[in-house]
């Protein structure tokens, strides 16, 4: 196999040609002609070595001068637009659908067909926000579908930073936004509930620990690798029933916001893909450049 293939693939894909020929396939030779001319196992290895982080440090660079340049900056705003349209139609759904009153949820729900089955699927999406939690990797794909396919002409790497702003976006919004909401409700309920009962019940403050949806991200790691709590100090070896899966109801929930954060990258490249075939065919708007 010839050293380097991979990376002129890659080369072609993610960057501009322009900088692709000027910079990346230099440093491409480079490593082809260092690790031919290499005359041990060692030599071989550091020549793979130097090569390799020498492509990816280019690499890097070429993305963020394609993803700046004057031709990206009319795709990055189509994105953007687009991805703020079809978020805020899901809020809008959302709040309709969830968040008014029980009369108005009950008629919108019968013009849509929907009354027989929403209220066990939105119980769910009402206790993790739905469009803050799922909404935003779910708008990637229509966003880079509509700049790919509408766009002026672009580099790859505005393509790239697009995918990469929008999965960050998700991360934040699932790992922080999303459950200091739910934190404020759930306090909003325990305080409304003890204004309520007027002082006749004792109510114990609120225990956020058990309670993975509640976390941000830092809380949700540490919960996840938190030893088994002992809530009875006549019993220390003694673990409540509630306690015992509670490390692996953490694990759960961080790996649902990891798969959130995939499922935005795969929805972002397959936006850009369609829109690519659907701009080769000559559907709509004009090519990516190479």
């Amino acid at each position: 196999m010839i050293v380097g293939i991979a990376l002129e693939r890659i080369a072609r894909v993610c960057c501009s040609r322009e900088l692709s020929q000027r910079v990346l396939e230099p440093a491409i030779a480079d490593l082809q002609h260092e690790y031919a001319h290499a005359a041990t196992s060692a030599e071989r290895q550091r020549a793979l070595l130097g090569g390799y982080a020498a492509f990816w440090r280019s690499l890097a660079r070429c993305l963020a001068r394609d993803a700046v340049s004057r031709e990206s900056h009319g795709y990055l705003v189509a994105a953007a637009v687009a991805f703020v349209v079809v978020v805020g139609a899901l809020g809008t759904c959302e709040a309709l659908l969830l968040h008014t009153a029980p009369g108005l949820r009950t008629a919108t729900l019968r013009i849509l067909y929907w009354g027989p089955y929403l209220p066990y699927v939105g119980w769910s999406a009402w206790i993790k926000t739905g469009t803050l939690m799922f909404g935003l990797p779910f708008a990637m794909l229509p966003a880079i579908l509509h700049a790919t396919r509408r766009g002026a002409a672009f580099t790859p790497g505005a393509a790239l930073l697009a995918i990469a702003a929008g999965t960050l976006l998700t991360i934040a919004s699932s790992g922080w936004i999303a459950p200091a909401i739910v934190r404020r409700d759930e306090i909003r309920q325990h305080d409304s509930f003890v204004a309520s009962n007027g002082g006749r019940y004792q109510i114990p403050p609120i225990d956020f620990d058990g309670c993975p949806d509640c976390q941000a991200w830092p809380g949700l790691i540490r919960g996840a690798f938190a030893p088994l709590k002992h809530r009875y100090p006549g019993y220390p070896k003694y673990v409540a029933p509630e306690d015992r899966g509670l490390p692996e109801w953490y694990r759960s929930v961080a790996r649902e916001r990891l798969l959130l954060a995939v499922f935005a990258i795969l929805a972002g490249l397959i936006g850009w893909r369609l829109g690519q075939d659907q701009c080769s065919a000559g559907l709509s708007g004009p090519r990516t450049r190479p």
